[in-house]
Order: C-alpha cells, then sequence, then structure tokens
C-alpha cells in the first residue's frame, strides 16, 4: 500500500503542491481506515469528497459518532462555491480525535505545477509532516498552461510565461520555497512521462518518490 511505502505515521500529515493532492489525501484516507480513525480536512478549500461522509458540525459529540460509524470522516465549513473550507472546531481538537489527520493545505486551480505565495501553504501548528506533490504532466509544457501562479513562477526560476517548464526550472522552485523535505513526482502514466520526472528527480535536494497515483503506484526514487 502506498500509505506503507511512505511509512505514514500516527498524527498530522498536511499534504501540498499540485498535480494530485487530493488523490493521495483519498487514497491514503482509504488505506490508513484499516489501520485506525481518519479524519480529512482542509485549511484553505477543497471540492466536497464523495468517498467519505462529509460533517459539518463542530459539536464534539457529532464528530465522535460520526467516527464510531465510519472510520474515516471529512470535516469542514461550507463556503459559499460549495467547496469545504477548514472546519469550525480546533485543529488540536480533531487530532486528540482521530489517529490520521490528513490536511489539504493548498490550492491550484487543478494545474500540475505551481508556485506558492506568500501566504501557502497553510501548515497548522499542529502538522507533524509535510508531503509535496508535483505533476509530471506539466514538465514540457508551457509556464503559461501548466504552471498555477506562473508569473510567480517565473520570478523564481529566471524564466518568461511563454518559457518551458522544463525539469531544471521546476527544480529551481521547489529547491528555493522549500517547502518539504519529501517531494511525490506524480503523473507518470507512461515511459515519456516517467523519464521527465527522473530528470525532475536528479535536481531536487529531497527525497523523491515517483508516482502513478491513479493506478495505485508509488516507488522512492
Amino acid at each position: 500500500m502506498i500509505c506503507d511505502t511512505l511509512n505514514i505515521k500516527p498524527g498530522a500529515l498536511t499534504i501540498i503542491g499540485s498535480g494530485g493532492k487530493t488523490s493521495l489525501l483519498l487514497t491514503l484516507a482509504n488505506e490508513l481506515s484499516c489501520k485506525g480513525r481518519v479524519i480529512v480536512m482542509t485549511t484553505t478549500k477543497m471540492y466536497l469528497p464523495t468517498e467519505m461522509p462529509i460533517v459539518f458540525s463542530s459539536d464534539v459529540a457529532e464528530l465522535s459518532d460520526a467516527l464510531a460509524k465510519n472510520n474515516v470522516i471529512c470535516v469542514g465549513a461550507h463556503t459559499v462555491q460549495s467547496k469545504l473550507c477548514q472546519p469550525d472546531i480546533p485543529i488540536s481538537v480533531l487530532k486528540d480525535m482521530c489517529d490520521y489527520l490528513l490536511v489539504e493545505g493548498d490550492g491550484s486551480k487543478r494545474l500540475p505545477l505551481k508556485a506558492h505565495a506568500y501566504y501557502e501553504p497553510v501548515i497548522p501548528p499542529e502538522n507533524d509532516r509535510t508531503l509535496l506533490v508535483a505533476g509530471a504532466l506539466g514538465i514540457g509544457g508551457t509556464i503559461e498552461n501548466n504552471v498555477h501562479r506562473p508569473e510567480l513562477f517565473c520570478s523564481l526560476c529566471d524564466a518568461l510565461i511563454s518559457d518551458e517548464a522544463t525539469p531544471e526550472r521546476i527544480a529551481r522552485v521547489i529547491n528555493h520555497e522549500a517547502l518539504s523535505n519529501e517531494v511525490i513526482i506524480n503523473q507518470c502514466d507512461n515511459a515519456e512521462l516517467r523519464a521527465g520526472a527522473e530528470r525532475l528527480a536528479q535536481r531536487l535536494r529531497a527525497t523523491v518518490y515517483i508516482a502513478c497515483l491513479k493506478e495505485g503506484l508509488l516507488c522512492s526514487f
């Protein structure tokens, strides 16, 4: 299982980046539900998951009852865009209620790559570990079409918005931001994408995993 390859321990785990955050979050939630109680949440905004019950209440008794009936639940508050945002209940309380607290810590507008604004990611003080995801589908495409916050990305790697998102430029941004010492390069659906991912992995100052999460595949680089 992916959770075993990543050696996921009880506690709070925040997933950030682009190109598969939600896929990783949901995969881990499903796998870890066999090992203990799991709460899924976001510190920003996320689409409503259909794979698990969603609890909008901030009442501890209601949350406890939901966890007694389902080993994995999503907790949050409504937004005007029909998305989920950070729950009203303190994160420290949620962490104490479950074995695994899985947090989505930023957004990427469903693009494979991103640069982080000064207020991102939103990682709770209670966090124990952070995983950064990047999408191989963006490697070789233009920065303009494949990167969330492309102007910021360009400023960090000295490029133009019309330039190619090369492994060198992507690595330069990730290394500069230094948001996590663990990077998962996802979307390695074929040999060409995997080759691009490996070129990126060679340039990262982090522990790197190569993945195709939609196929349930992840391995150390």
